[in-house]
């Protein structure tokens, strides 16, 4: 079979992202017919030998097939392999909340937040909260030490 040649195409890697799934040729033909179908998508035949055309680069999918493809996969079209990534265009996401470690000692992290909370509230000059004391939450005007000393007390 001959391979069409498109900018960006690079269909290994709609196979990678089907068995990273763990489905097979049908399997995803049937769920990419779901996805077309429940977010109003013209549906698409999406047989096994489609797939696999697509998969093997004879056949470029259409727009609808790479909209299904991409909210079956949850991915955008540069990072399936449909095309380049345009300029600015984000393909894969370096950091999600997910891969973010979990916390080792909540004390600390409990600790760690409450100084930032206390920093955040001495900088706005808002109090945080009715608890607290006036002097933690008297605020600081810049100038008044020097004002005060200045002017002569004339009583």
């Amino acid at each position: 079979m001959k391979t069409i040649h498109r900018p960006g195409w690079q269909p290994i890697i709609l196979r990678q992202h089907r068995e990273a799934h763990g489905l097979t040729l049908e399997a995803a033909g049937d769920q990419l017919r779901q996805v077309a179908h429940r977010h109003g998508l013209s549906a698409p035949a999406a047989n096994f030998q489609t797939l696999w055309a697509h998969e093997q680069g004879s056949v470029y999918p259409g727009p609808h097939y790479r909209r299904a493809y991409c909210l079956l996969y949850q991915a955008n079209e540069p990072t399936l392999g449909f095309r380049l990534p345009l300029p600015g265009e984000i393909v894969e996401v370096e950091n999600s909340i997910s891969d973010l470690p979990q916390p080792s000692d909540p004390a600390a992290d409990n600790a760690a937040a409450q100084v930032i909370e206390q920093t955040l509230v001495r900088v706005s000059g808002a109090p945080a909260n009715a608890e607290q004391t006036p002097s933690t939450t008297a605020s600081w005007t810049p100038g008044a030490d020097a004002t005060a000393k200045a002017a002569p007390n004339r009583s």
